[in-house]
């Protein structure tokens, strides 16, 4: 099963050349929490690349693509930052690190992202060492309950600012002034039409 992961397929046209867009407009934007200028080993890039080919798919389309370069983008950001200051990175075992995962997903707030993009960032980690558990990289030291560790406490951080954001909407509803309050009510309040037989 291993195998079937981390083989590597050499990328299309299309495949580079959506890479380099999205290369360019992660750069444009400024990156995220985490040192781009770090190298991860050749065992863990290879891991990767097995599961974007993964998260393509058959015949995808250049937005599906893009898509999937988005999500290994976010899943090396957490890698660069779990990474930084480590030298065993060959052995993943960076991941094993409740209060640096924590420390990250607080920095995504901090660093001025938006409530829904700092939760993107935390479902696509999730989901990849939710892959990781079933499917173990080769060289990965990590034992079954060390990855379980990893995946509750990324779906805690996620649960967390999933919260955060709910009480940021009661926080400025409760701040509205009582007409302001009903006028934004009536605003997003579903309408519901009667019908009537004839």
């Amino acid at each position: 099963m291993a195998g079937q992961v981390e083989e590597e397929a050499g990328p299309s046209g299309l495949q580079q050349q959506v890479a380099a867009e999205r290369e360019r407009k992660e750069e444009d934007r400024g990156g995220t929490p985490g040192s781009m200028s770090l190298i991860l080993p050749e065992s863990i890039e290879k891991y990767l690349k097995g599961y974007l080919s993964f998260m393509e798919g058959v015949c995808p389309s250049q937005k599906h693509l893009e898509k999937a370069f988005s999500v290994v983008n976010h899943i090396k950001s957490f890698l660069f930052y779990m990474a930084m200051g480590r030298k065993d990175l060959h052995s993943w075992l960076i991941l094993d690190n409740k209060d640096k995962i924590e420390k990250w997903a607080g920095e995504l707030m901090s660093s001025g992202k938006a409530t829904t993009d700092a939760k993107i960032y935390l479902r696509d980690v999730y989901q990849f060492v939710n892959h990781m558990k079933a499917i173990p990289p080769r060289l990965c030291c990590l034992s079954q309950a060390q990855l379980m560790g990893v995946v509750r406490t990324v779906c805690a951080a996620l649960a967390h600012i999933a919260k955060q954001a709910v009480e940021k909407v009661f926080e400025k509803v409760t701040s509205l002034s009582p007409a302001q309050a009903s006028t934004s009510s009536a605003a997003t309040a579903p309408t519901w039409t009667l019908k009537t037989s004839r």
